[in-house]
């Protein structure tokens, strides 16, 4: 405040200060074209008639700096105001300017009201920015999703997460719309929009190791596509399932141009490679609605095309994780690629084994023996969750784990920490 009303003041005295300058000038160009010397008081009268300007225009601190500063002006410049003719708004100018001094800036310049003023402002700075969250559907709902993430951590967004559709989620990210959305560590955009995946410090996520996921009736009547399925295993990692989904996603090539691409680039198919006669029997693909889920779903189908005659009927971007097993369990699809962490905990609804070796022979086993569903070898990358920031972002904000975003979202998670740690469960400190 009382930088501004310096510069207000300031900017009120510029016009008598440039009358100042030009009323010499003036009065000798009058006097050099004949016209009279000006008449007695003038240039009191044009003094305080630029003061009225000035208020008029600046209203407060510029009848302040009339009421001040127009006497003093005068007085320097040897004009006797008293023996002037003012007009009786010029000499209500002068009073209102020492009314508003006394009225207005003293009870301003009171050094407790200017200590509160500047607390107030401290504390503003200070403030934390609510931070918009949005999620998709299923992480919604999921018990490795939002709920249990929350529990796990002990902490809880101050405003409900909104659902958005995933391929909408990322550029709302970039964009500032969302400031945290749920994001999937192989998803190449998380890179090429400049967002950061929080560190799971607490390792709350399982792994997430892809794998065909087949009927074991399907595998009995075609036993030679264990083998060639298997070419696939421990081919793909992290980094080539980015670029895969980059290529898809951002450059807007079509899933199926991708992955024959790659499974060529491979080795894996000639490049004159393409289906057999389709005489020997149907084999029914399946996928989730998402880009990987259609690229893996493209690779499984092309390659049982290139190796095969058996006819491939693709039913891919089939919504989420239920209907495609639910499909596979009722014969409807022949294998889907799946993700362990998924089998384990929202198919089967463990509890997360964070040792991906372990995960996948647990969920191997049990699905055989439950479902008749078999575990093919994984394609060798960890499609874990995560919860992700523009990197600016949470720079800025000191958030580069989920405790960090737990501990800046909620006040109570440091004594919600302490006691999960009285009562045996570690702390995100001691993880």
């Amino acid at each position: 405040f009382l930088v501004l009303f310096v510069l207000v003041l300031g900017a009120a005295l510029l016009v008598p200060l440039a009358l100042l300058l030009v009323l010499p000038w003036l009065e000798s160009w009058l006097t050099s074209r004949g016209a009279d010397s000006p008449e007695p008081g003038l240039k009191t009268k044009l003094l305080a008639g630029s003061f009225v300007i000035a208020g008029a225009l600046l209203a407060v601190p510029a009848a302040l700096v009339a009421g001040v500063f127009a006497p003093i002006i005068a007085r320097v410049r040897g004009w006797n105001m008293s023996q002037d003719r003012l007009s009786a708004q010029h000499k209500l100018l002068y009073v209102v300017g020492a009314v508003v001094f006394l009225v207005v800036l003293l009870p301003l310049l009171n050094p407790a009201r200017i200590r509160a003023a500047l607390s107030e402002r401290a504390e503003g700075a200070d403030a934390q920015v609510e931070l918009h969250v949005s999620f998709d559907p299923e992480f919604h709902s999921r018990p490795d999703g939002y709920r249990g993430l929350c529990s796990h951590y002990g902490f809880e967004f101050r405003s409900k997460p909104h659902q958005m559709e995933t391929g909408l989620m990322y550029k709302a990210a970039a964009e500032g719309s969302v400031d945290v959305i749920d994001g999937f560590a192989t998803d190449g955009r998380i890179a090429a929009y400049k967002l950061y995946a929080l560190e799971d410090d607490r390792g709350f996520f399982p792994p997430y190791y892809a794998a065909p996921l087949a009927r074991s009736d399907t595998l009995r009547q075609h036993p030679n596509l264990r083998g060639i399925l298997g070419a696939l295993a421990g081919r793909i990692d992290d980094d080539a399932m980015r670029r895969l989904n980059y290529e898809a996603d951002e450059k807007g090539r079509k899933a199926a141009q991708v992955a024959r691409e790659f499974l060529v680039e491979e080795g894996i198919i000639d490049t004159t490679a393409g289906p057999g006669a389709g005489n020997a029997g149907t084999i029914v693909i399946g996928g989730k609605n998402f880009t990987e889920q259609e690229i893996l779903g493209e690779l499984l189908a092309i390659l049982i095309e290139s190796k095969t005659n058996l006819k491939v009927v693709r039913k891919l971007n089939l919504s989420g994780t239920m209907v495609c097993f639910n499909a596979l369990t009722a014969g409807d699809l022949d294998l889907y690629a799946e993700y362990t962490g998924t089998g384990l905990v929202s198919i089967l609804k463990e509890d997360a084994i964070n040792d991906p070796d372990e995960a996948y022979e647990h969920v191997k086993e049990v699905f055989a023996e439950r479902y008749g569903l078999e575990w093919l070898e994984p394609f060798g990358f960890n499609n874990t969750y995560t919860l992700t920031m523009r990197e600016e972002q949470a720079d800025a904000l000191g958030i580069h784990t989920i405790s960090d975003l737990a501990r800046y979202v909620d006040p109570s998670f440091e004594a919600q920490s302490a006691t999960m740690a009285a009562n045996g469960a570690p702390s995100p400190e001691a993880s």
